[in-house]
This record gives structure tokens, C-alpha cells and sequence, in this order.
């Protein structure tokens, strides 16, 4: 079963503890839920599509982000889709990606669907597309392959807290 990309994007910010979640993972046929034990957890995820799609879950959403969306222990920090192209070991994404996005688009094809970005940068070996406003409170980052600007991630994560 596949994860649905949408539901969970709107899920971000939200608590481990929220029903829908419950509801996502297990239309999507997965077992694992995040666990907070109370120790000094700054992160933790779940994989769908054999890794093809990440969960990361955070305890130190606030420092970052606000105040998160629901009270609990973990909360969705954000959801990545990954090209199995450049990743060993994952599956191949079998859901839809939000916006019109294919994992196999190059950069043209990126701007051409999503407009110029708010910004872009090469870091840590990868080209990034950053894209606010494409969805309320929420940034799209688009990581390109380096060498052939095809995409290697996407990642839909709340938008940051910007230092005074």
C-alpha cells in the first residue's frame, strides 16, 4: 500500500499522538509508530515504500519551527520523497507527488512547473531549489543531482523561525 503524500504533508506540525496519523500509517499498511521514551530524542522516523518516503518526527520541534500544530511528545517535522536513482537500498516511489512533481523532473522542468524559486544554492554536494508559499507555513525543498540536475529529494517541512 502507498503512503499518501498529501495527507501526511498535512500532517506536519502535528503530534505523534494526533488520530490522523494513526489513519495514514495504517491505510498505508504500516505497523511502526514514532516512540518518544523520554530520553534525549531530537529525532526519529518512519520509512514507507521501502524507504522511498521518510517521516522525521522531532522533540525539539519548537526550537525551530513555533509552537507545533498539536500538544505531544513527537512531532512531524517533515516528509521526504527520495529518487531510488541516487539512494541504494530503497524502493521506487509508488505514490504521487503534490504540485505536479515527478522524481525524474531536471530543473527546467521544475522551474517551468513550480516558477522561479525563492531561492537556490549548491550545499553539501547537491543543487537545492527552496520554494516558500507553495503551501500555507510550509517550504519545499528540492534537492538536484549535481551532475545532471535531476531530483534527488523532495522535502516538504514547516517554514523556520527567522532570528531577530
Amino acid at each position: 500500500m502507498t503512503l499518501n503524500i498529501d495527507n501526511a504533508i498535512k500532517l506536519i506540525g502535528h503530534s505523534s499522538d494526533q488520530p490522523d496519523l494513526d489513519t495514514l500509517l495504517d491505510d498505508a499498511g504500516i505497523v511502526q509508530r514514532p516512540h518518544y521514551d523520554g530520553h534525549d530524542v531530537t529525532a526519529t522516523q518512519i520509512e514507507a515504500d521501502n524507504g522511498a518516503v521518510v517521516l522525521q518526527f522531532t522533540a525539539v520541534y519548537q526550537d525551530s519551527y513555533g509552537l507545533p500544530r498539536s500538544e505531544g511528545p513527537l512531532i512531524l517535522e517533515d516528509v521526504t520523497i527520495q529518487n531510488r536513482r541516487f539512494e541504494e537500498g530503497i524502493g521506487p516511489f509508488t505514490g504521487t507527488l503534490p504540485l505536479g512533481l515527478r522524481l525524474d523532473m531536471t530543473q527546467p522542468e521544475i522551474i517551468e512547473r513550480l516558477g522561479e524559486p525563492t531561492s537556490s544554492m549548491e550545499f553539501l554536494g547537491g543543487f537545492f531549489l527552496t520554494y516558500d508559499g507553495l503551501f500555507p507555513e510550509l517550504t519545499v525543498n528540492i534537492r538536484l543531482d549535481l551532475a545532471t540536475r535531476i531530483m534527488h529529494f523532495v522535502r516538504f517541512m514547516p517554514v523556520e523561525l527567522q532570528e531577530a
